[in-house]
């Protein structure tokens, strides 16, 4: 018995580079700098983690 591979729907997909946003938080993610500070996606937290809502 023969075997059929069909084409894969993913064939045409066109690469794209990363994201810079999403480079910017692994970058983060990767810091062991205990006094970095994420502006990379416009959340704050304050010093126990919880998110701080910016007065307006």
């Amino acid at each position: 018995m023969g075997s059929s591979i069909s084409p894969s729907i993913f064939n045409g997909i066109i690469y794209t580079p990363p994201d810079a946003i999403f480079e910017l938080t692994k970058k983060y993610n990767a810091d062991e700098n205990v006094l970095k500070v994420n502006l990379g996606q416009g959340t704050y937290k304050d010093e126990n983690g919880n998110p701080w809502i910016l007065p307006a």
